[in-house]
């Protein structure tokens, strides 16, 4: 091989580097997502464990102060309280970073037990129903993804729709995953809402990122509708097919 040959095989190979080196717009949109993910359960936890550790640490402050056994004993019924509801928000929170269902028996049970959980939690009956995933077993990314966007359409429903009724329908057709999630509650204007309203935004790069599609349809008072296609085996950077495989596969203990 001549030199020159050798200088430009060299330059394309540097090229090619420096091209799989540089994240995709698809990445970074996926990056973003999780980093917000992770600022939402943060603030979940500040927001309720944390709280309640604080509040316990100052009652015991305070019991150990206590000279009279009525004084004591209401400040102990106190301590007790804090600590259950604690466990309580903990079991939420772990329940909703990754429920065993979802890496053991798959996303058709993992969304059954949180719709059940959800409901039960927050009083809303659920409208359930999921038909042909028992012949079709959508890639981790795809799973991960569809399980997370049920989880905060449910959450967004029970912070802000005030709604008496909650739908939820999960299907495959035609090689693709199909979602949707409806509410009738109190709606909102969207063009007045804010661009990162309900967490939106992210659940919009999140499907864009495994080349699906997502549309939310809502006006004030007439309740609230998201709907997401996926395929159930779209093609990504091996890089982030990594990264949606480590997030769907099961805590360890």
């Amino acid at each position: 091989m001549s030199e020159s040959l050798r200088l430009l095989r060299r330059a394309e190979l540097q090229m090619l580097s420096s091209a799989c080196a540089k994240p995709s717009a698809l990445e970074l949109a996926v990056a973003q997502a999780v980093e917000r993910e992770r600022q939402r359960i943060a603030r979940e936890l500040h927001d309720t464990v944390g709280q309640q550790l604080c509040a316990m640490r100052l009652t015991m402050a305070d019991a150990h102060k206590s000279r009279q056994a009525g004084l004591l004993h209401k400040r102990l019924a106190l301590l007790e309280s804090l600590i259950a509801a604690a466990d309580v928000d903990l079991d939420r929170a772990v329940f909703s970073l990754h429920p065993p269902a979802l890496g053991q028996q798959g996303l058709a049970e993992a969304v059954r037990q949180h719709v059940s959980h959800w409901s039960g939690l927050f009083g809303v009956p659920v409208d359930l129903l999921i038909t042909g995933l028992e012949h079709h077993a959508p890639a981790p990314a795809v799973t991960a993804a569809a399980y997370r966007i049920v989880q905060e359409c449910l959450t967004n429903i029970a912070k802000h729709a005030r709604a008496s009724r909650v739908g939820v329908a999960l299907s495959v057709l035609r090689g693709q995953l199909q979602l949707s999630i409806e509410d009738d509650g109190a709606g909102f204007d969207m063009d007045a809402a804010p661009r990162g309203r309900l967490g939106l935004v992210g659940m919009g790069e999140r499907v864009a990122a495994l080349q699906g599609r997502f549309e939310v349809e809502s006006a004030p008072g007439q309740g609230t509708t998201v709907l997401v296609t996926l395929p159930l085996h779209p093609r990504l950077h091996p890089r982030q097919a990594a990264g949606e495989e480590a997030e769907a596969a099961p805590l360890g203990d």
